[in-house]
C-alpha cells in the first residue's frame, strides 16, 4: 500500500495523471487524442491533427520550477522532426509558469509554438481548428491569417502601427508574398485605421496585377463579404453561360447529327434509285 502511494505521488505518476487529465478535457469538447507520454515519446505527450491541422502537446506539470527557453529549444527540436505545419502546445498548469525569456524564445521561433494553461487550452484549440490557421514568428513569409471561404482564398498582413504609415514598401511585399500563392489569392492588408494608408500605398495597391485591398478594423468584416458576395454572382454567372454554351454546343451537335442522318437517307436513296435503274435496264 505504502508503496502504491509512493508510485501515485511520483513526478512520473504525477505527469501522466496529468496527460489524461488533459486528454479527457479534450474529448470532453470533441477533441479527440492521442496521448504518446512515456520514455520513448519523442517529446510527444498527447498528438492530434483535425481539419489538416496537426498539433503536439507537451505537458509540464510543474509545481515548482518554470517552463523557460530549454524547453522551448526543446520543442523546436520535436517540431523539426514533424510535417512542415506542425502547431506546437505547450501545456502547464498556470500561465504564470511561462518565464518571460520563454515567452521571447517561443514568439522569436520559427516554429508555431501555442503557451496554453488548463484555462484556455480548450479555447485556444478551437480558436485554431475552427476559425483560421496562425503563423507566429518571423517564418510567416508575411502572412499573419489565411483562409479559405466559398473557394476564395485570401491572406491577411496585420499591421498595427500606431505611429507609422503604411506606404508603398508594404504594398510591394505582399505583391511578393501573392506571387507565391494560387492565382486568385486576395491579399488583404489589416491596419487600425483607414488614415494609415499613405495615398502612395493606395495608388500602388489600386494599380497591382494581384488583387490587394486596403481594410482597417471597421470595414474588414463588410469589405470581405462584398469579396465573397461578388464572387459567388461571378460564379453564378460563370456557371450560366457555361450552361448556356453547354445548351448551344448540344444543340449544334443535334443538328449535325440531324444533318448527317439526312444526308445518309438520301445516299441510301440515290444507292436505291441506282440499283432500281440497272435492274430495269437488265
Amino acid at each position: 500500500m505504502i508503496k502504491f502511494q509512493q508510485e501515485e505521488n511520483s513526478p512520473v505518476q504525477k505527469g501522466k495523471n496529468f496527460e489524461i487529465k488533459i486528454e479527457k478535457l479534450l474529448t470532453d469538447v470533441n477533441i479527440k487524442c492521442e496521448i504518446t507520454g512515456g520514455p520513448s515519446n519523442k517529446g510527444i505527450d498527447i498528438k492530434k491533427m483535425k481539419k489538416s491541422i496537426k498539433f503536439i502537446i507537451e505537458c509540464k506539470n510543474w509545481r515548482t520550477k518554470n517552463i523557460d527557453c530549454s524547453i522551448i529549444n526543446q520543442i523546436e527540436g520535436v517540431l523539426n522532426r514533424q510535417s512542415n505545419g506542425t502547431i506546437g502546445i505547450i501545456m502547464v498548469p498556470s500561465m504564470n509558469k511561462y518565464t518571460p525569456g520563454a515567452k521571447e524564445t517561443a514568439r522569436m521561433s520559427i516554429y508555431n509554438i501555442i503557451f496554453v494553461d488548463m484555462n484556455n487550452i480548450v479555447i485556444k484549440l478551437n480558436e485554431i481548428i475552427n476559425k483560421n490557421s496562425y503563423f507566429f514568428g518571423p517564418s510567416n513569409k508575411g502572412i499573419d491569417i489565411k483562409k479559405m471561404k466559398k473557394s476564395i482564398k485570401f491572406i491577411i498582413e496585420c499591421k498595427n502601427w500606431r505611429t507609422k504609415n503604411i506606404d508603398c514598401s508594404i504594398i510591394n511585399q505582399i505583391e511578393g508574398v501573392l506571387n507565391r500563392q494560387s492565382n486568385g489569392t486576395i491579399g488583404i492588408i489589416m491596419v487600425p485605421s483607414m488614415n494609415k494608408y499613405t495615398p502612395g500605398a493606395k495608388e500602388t495597391a489600386r494599380t497591382s496585377i494581384y488583387n490587394v485591398i486596403l481594410v482597417d478594423v471597421n470595414n474588414i468584416v463588410i469589405e470581405l463579404n462584398e469579396i465573397i458576395n461578388k464572387y459567388q454572382e461571378y460564379q453564378e454567372i460563370q456557371k450560366a453561360e457555361e450552361n448556356q454554351l453547354e445548351k448551344k454546343q448540344t444543340e449544334k451537335k443535334q443538328a449535325e447529327e440531324k444533318q448527317t442522318e439526312k444526308k445518309q437517307v438520301e445516299e441510301n436513296q440515290v444507292k436505291e434509285n441506282q440499283a432500281k435503274e440497272k435492274k430495269h435496264d437488265l
